[in-house]
């Protein structure tokens, strides 16, 4: 669809086609380094294309919401109604949808239109900012209770609601549950004990035993 039907030209087309060669059903996410290859240009013009590409409304830039913190990509462009929706994207009289098609002489016969094969941009989920009162389900509930039991999830659930509902830019996502399971590791990960391996429950109870007996030894 890219190459045949959008109105981009010259590099950014060519970063287009570079961008739906990475995309599936959730989107693309090509870094920008990766983009700068495929375009012969450098990161920086990179990003200007990308926002030209944005306002074109040939491209949907969902920040951050990609794996690790990359921005996720849809393409947007889509077929026009001459189109015959297959590999080819061929139009014309023979492949015209929804009007009229010749026949032998004689007339004219009416036809039906022919459902499109392509997924509308409208019914692609859309990134969205999170609501004040978002609550994690109570499936990612147990997830975390199970995943870390050390880690106070309920401070860490107010905190996560507090930064994206007060954060003023780039705070869309299309998947709010994935950002919150991502933030729960990185405060997990932030809570561990440096310096070593952390310790069991049970390495920690000894401890305490240990203390108490090198206590009554001393007198």
């Amino acid at each position: 669809m890219v190459l045949h039907h959008s109105q981009t030209k010259g590099t950014a087309k060519l970063l287009l086609l570079g961008i739906a060669n990475h995309q599936g059903d959730s989107g693309a996410w090509p870094s920008v380094n990766t983009l700068a290859k495929y375009t012969a240009t450098s990161p920086r013009r990179v990003q200007q294309i990308l926002h030209e590409l944005r306002d074109t409304g040939e491209l949907q830039i969902d920040a951050q919401g990609g794996p690790s913190g990359t921005n996720r990509y849809w393409v947007t462009v889509s077929c026009p109604e001459s189109c015959d929706r297959s590999s080819a994207h061929r139009g014309g009289e023979a492949h015209f949808r929804g009007g009229v098609k010749p026949t032998s002489p004689g007339g004219v016969k009416p036809t039906s239109p022919e459902p499109s094969v392509e997924p509308s941009v409208n019914q692609r989920k859309r990134a969205t900012r999170l609501s004040e009162d978002w609550k994690p389900s109570q499936r990612l509930t147990e997830w975390a209770q199970e995943t870390f039991p050390n880690l106070d999830f309920n401070t860490e659930t107010e905190c996560f609601v507090d930064y994206w509902v007060a954060k003023p830019s780039n705070a869309t996502k299309l998947d709010w549950e994935r950002t919150w399971k991502s933030w729960m590791r990185r405060a997990a990960k932030r809570s561990a004990p440096r310096g070593g391996k952390r310790r069991s429950a049970a390495e920690d109870n000894w401890s305490v035993v240990q203390k108490y007996e090198r206590a009554a030894i001393h007198g």
